[in-house]
């Protein structure tokens, strides 16, 4: 690999370096963004609320099994960076190998599950009948297009745990670009519905995938990773090291899927209407937190880094800065969303129902912009020491505990309908942001390190 393409971030300015490297991490998150906000646009202005209530509830169930590519994904990368630190280039090269592989091997079983257990699944989130053909046709296409979803998420995981995150901004924009063309294609005049759209985004990150593929292959003479056909293989001790921070990780998102799957089958029961306000504002509110996910996944990459490196007071005064930068970023996302709650709704449908509830959604749901930067920020310190455990443990508590006891607690037994379920999720991670907090300053990951210095 091109040394340029790598930073080093054990030395330095550490906000100058947390914003070089948050950078192209948060333009690939605004690019990677792109591809739901589009979906959700051109369906909801090509289909109205049903194609919308279609998408909203099918990237809820696909979003659960696309976890456990990113957990076992975000394990390697977090390994990686440890092991640059540490200067370790054959643990750098075996763990590269393992994750390939098993990841090879996941996104040839998903397809298969979600095919038999799709319609279940569905039909426990209560998915409006009038929508449910969409939703399942942008279900099972989604489901076939796992392969690329896990390849790309694989080798940017490598880029990024080695220092690189500008080549992964650079591939999702390609992506982007052809997944606008393509929904534009497949929606509008091939009227392929939310199928069409489910389509668009496969292929994108199939173009994606191949792209970054590529630009690996070509580099592989400077590179740990030698692409030989002997190298693709699981090494037990290393796959014991992505799994045990891979598998926390992937059981983090998972059981937020879970639990918003739980929110969305309360949700479809007020019907579509409420669905569609429901995926509008959640997309939205997607879109607002961007910075925070780009930041901290940069700043989990510096504690690695400096974990692996030694240096635990650079690692704490990362944190410290991450923290800080994103209440500026989310405190002026927070305003805009306030002031302007209509517009942003009217991007994606007219329907003055939708626009009334997405606006609520908006006014309460932004509240968590907040709650997000502490979250986020302190849970990027347990994650660049590989405590994965901990990111779990706060996000069952918001997710199982807070978000669908409190959603159903407001919105059903208190009968407060749709607007009890935005208040129960505004709520949440503010309980979670507690957690990652007290264990960031308990400095009892100061003694945590998996690997040790060649």
């Amino acid at each position: 690999m091109n040394k340029s393409a790598s930073l080093d971030l054990t030395t330095g300015s550490i906000p100058r370096l947390l914003v070089r490297f948050s950078i192209p991490f948060l333009i690939a998150n605004l690019l990677q963004s792109v591809y739901s906000l589009v979906d959700m646009v051109i369906v909801g202005q090509l289909m109205g609320s049903i194609g919308l209530a279609g998408v909203s509830t099918a990237s809820t169930v696909t979003s659960l099994f696309t976890t456990i590519g990113t957990g076992l994904s975000m394990g390697g990368q977090i390994i990686l960076a440890q092991y640059q630190g540490a200067g370790d280039r054959q643990g750098q090269k075996e763990t590269i190998g393992t994750m390939f592989t098993s990841m090879l091997i996941m996104s040839v079983v998903i397809p298969i599950v979600c095919f038999f257990f799709g319609h279940p699944i569905l039909g426990l989130m209560n998915t409006p009948e009038e929508a449910y053909t969409e939703t399942w046709n942008y279900f099972i296409v989604c489901a076939c297009g796992t392969v690329f979803i896990f390849g790309y998420n694989a080798v940017c995981a490598v880029l990024r745990g080695m220092g690189d995150s500008t080549r992964p901004m650079i591939f999702v924009g390609i992506a982007s670009a052809a997944n606008i063309v393509l929904d534009i294609l497949f929606v509008g005049p091939f009227n392929w519905g939310a199928g069409g759209a489910a389509a668009a985004t496969a292929l994108s990150q199939g173009v994606s995938f191949a792209c970054s593929l590529v630009y690996l292959l070509k580099r592989k003479e400077g590179f740990v990773f030698d692409f030989k056909l002997s190298s693709f293989k699981i090494v037990g001790k290393r796959l014991k090291m992505i799994l045990k921070v891979g598998i926390p990780l992937a059981l983090q998102f998972s059981v937020l899927m879970i639990s918003m799957m739980f929110v969305m089958s309360i949700v479809n029961s007020f019907g579509v209407t409420s669905a569609a306000a429901y995926g509008v504002g959640g997309k939205i509110s997607g879109f607002a937190t961007i910075p925070v996910y780009a930041f901290s996944s940069a700043a989990s990459t510096m504690v690695g880094q400096n974990i692996g490196a030694g240096n635990i007071k650079r690692a704490k005064d990362t944190v410290n800065w991450t923290v800080g930068m994103l209440l500026v970023i989310e405190g002026i996302v927070f305003l805009v969303t306030q002031l302007i709650p209509g517009p942003l709704v009217k991007l994606f449908n007219n329907d003055p129902e939708v626009v009334e509830i997405g606006i609520q959604y908006l006014r309460i749901m932004s509240f968590t912009f907040i709650a997000h930067c502490f979250l986020d920020g302190y849970t990027s310190i347990a994650n660049g020491v590989g405590y994965s455990m901990l990111a779990l443990i706060s996000v069952a508590f918001d997710g199982v505990v807070l978000r669908v006891g409190l959603s159903y607690l407001f919105a059903i037994v208190l009968e407060m309908g749709i607007t009890g379920v935005f208040i129960g999720g505004a709520v949440a991670p503010f309980g979670a942001a507690a957690i990652c907090a007290f264990y960031f300053f308990s400095g009892r990951w100061k003694k945590r390190s998996l690997v040790e210095k060649a």
